[in-house]
């Protein structure tokens, strides 16, 4: 069976309720860091076996990391992004979507919003003034280490406050050293790659997964979709217990309180994951990889 790709995309416009989620989402990250730190000393011969091969060099970017920059130049969006909706309407309003057959031709002038052409089957070439992204991004703990090259979950922001249509975005941003290690000729000139944030999960945490996003778009960004084996997994299930909460205990106890549950549900799955497979690696004493 291969990974459950798990994906988000929303947008929050209010300056204050960005800077609160991201608050939130740091205390899982640090959470999660000191995981990836203590698997670091204790990788077990079972963890190796259980980490799939790496077909091309995987550039591993820091357990966290904080955006807070300006974008600008070559862009790549990846065409799942309803970002690219919006895009279309703006260039198509100001009369500047071109068509050429190299992308980011280097002589085309610098335009309010234009879109160049297909980059790939995957993305489309993009020109933009500077705008920004501010936000987070952690790798996610698997004891495993199955996917390393799509372990991370992103809460970053586009700070475009000229573009309303795509202001507060949620967004994955891939720089350059990320782009470095592509398979593909034209991403190569790409100085940044925009993309909806995604995940491969394989059975640890996917539950878990709905339960942030669901809480995540009850008290953040009720404009969020999210999607495992189906679009709002299990969100109704979700909804109606903390809506009892919330009836019960207000909104900012409730809004705690199922955090408190978030980062516990975290930490007991992952012990149970590192359990088990410290007791495969124990029954396997002489397992070869």
């Amino acid at each position: 069976m291969g990974p459950v790709v798990t994906y988000w995309s929303g947008s929050a416009h209010d300056s204050v309720v960005q800077a609160e989620l991201i608050a939130y989402i740091a205390k899982l990250a640090e959470l999660n860091d000191a995981r990836l730190r203590r698997r670091t000393m204790l990788r077990t011969d079972v963890h190796d076996a259980m980490t799939l091969p790496e077909a091309s060099p995987v550039y591993l970017p820091p357990n966290i990391s904080y955006c807070d920059q300006m974008l600008q130049g070559r862009i790549a969006i990846g065409r799942s992004m309803l970002i690219l909706e919006q895009l279309s309407g703006l260039a198509r309003e100001s009369a500047t979507m071109i068509t050429c057959p190299i992308a980011w031709n280097a002589e085309l002038p610098m335009a309010s919003c234009a879109i160049y052409s297909r980059a790939d089957e995957h993305h489309y070439a993009v020109r933009l003034p500077a705008f920004g992204v501010q936000g987070i991004v952690f790798r996610i703990y698997d004891p495993r280490h199955m996917y390393p090259d799509n372990d991370c979950m992103s809460f970053t922001f586009i700070l475009a406050p000229n573009f309303p249509e795509i202001d507060g975005q949620i967004v994955q941003v891939h720089s350059r050293a990320q782009i470095a290690t592509l398979d593909d000729d034209l991403l190569q000139h790409a100085d940044w790659i925009l993309e909806t944030p995604s995940l491969n999960l394989r059975y640890f945490l996917e539950e878990w997964f709905d339960l942030l996003m669901a809480w995540i778009k009850i008290f953040f960004i009720p404009n969020l979709e999210y999607w495992r084996n189906a679009i709002l997994n299990r969100f109704d299930e979700i909804n109606d217990s903390i809506g009892r909460l919330i009836a019960a205990e207000g909104s900012d106890v409730a809004k705690q309180a199922v955090f408190e549950f978030i980062l516990e549900s975290f930490e007991n799955e992952a012990d149970q994951w590192d359990e088990e497979i410290a007791k495969l690696d124990r029954q396997n004493p002489d397992l070869e990889h």
